[in-house]
């Protein structure tokens, strides 16, 4: 889904460290790692959709915004075997983020594509 592992953990109700471990256990086993559509679960994440609209309106987003949405591009991009350029935190802009969702949309796929019933 591309939420950190504190956000998935609070979800599931397990500590953080197990999160960590399950995910890094199928990835050494090579395993697909679970993925998830947030949209599924929107009402969980009420962040998602107000920073996604702020991305898509051209507004400001702060720091954790970004980092939470360029977390979700990542997801989805290794899900649908898309090649996302991998530049990291600190160095992520708006731009960049508008970048990486322009490939997502290119390729068929839109993590960020807000339905019906999505506050």
């Amino acid at each position: 889904i591309g939420i950190p592992y504190a956000g998935i953990a609070a979800m599931m109700r397990v500590g953080e460290k197990r999160v960590g471990a399950v995910i890094t256990w199928c990835k050494s086993r090579k395993q697909t790692v679970p993925f998830v559509d947030w949209h599924d679960h929107a009402a969980r994440f009420p962040r998602i959709a107000q920073s996604a609209r702020k991305l898509l309106a051209g507004q400001a987003l702060s720091f954790a915004e970004m980092s939470l949405l360029r977390s979700i591009m990542l997801a989805w991009g290794g899900y649908y075997n898309i090649d996302i350029p991998q530049t990291t935190m600190p160095r992520i802009t708006p731009q960049i983020l508008h970048d990486i969702h322009g490939r997502l949309k290119a390729a068929g796929v839109d993590p960020f594509e807000l339905g019906e019933g999505i506050e």
